[in-house]
């Protein structure tokens, strides 16, 4: 079964999210890039890539709410086409790190 984790690293209003993706590629992959290409542009999504070996990827958000991380994963080409049948929201609390600083 394929899993989503959402994080939350600040619990203010510039909350950065980390998004894990397990999914086959196939022919959604171009579709899977350019939805969260808008994300990057927008300075939303921060980081994103596969795993090695690509069972999975991680996306690093910022600056977004649950419900629109949720809506945004829901529009995935990925999930739309059943790679990602589900997914799990946890919390995490980053304590060190040069991304804290970076505002």
């Amino acid at each position: 079964m394929s899993r989503v984790s959402w994080r939350s690293v600040f619990p203010t209003e510039q909350a950065t999210n980390l998004a894990v993706f397990r999914q086959d590629f196939g022919s959604c992959l171009q579709g899977h890039l350019a939805h969260w290409q808008q994300l990057a542009d927008a300075k939303q999504l921060l980081l994103g890539g596969a795993l090695d070996p690509p069972e999975a990827a991680v996306l690093v958000l910022r600056g977004m709410e649950r419900e629109k991380v949720e809506s945004h994963i829901q529009q995935d080409p990925y999930v739309v086409n059943g790679l990602v049948p589900s997914y799990e929201v946890k919390d995490w609390n980053v304590v060190v790190g040069s991304a804290l600083c970076a505002e």
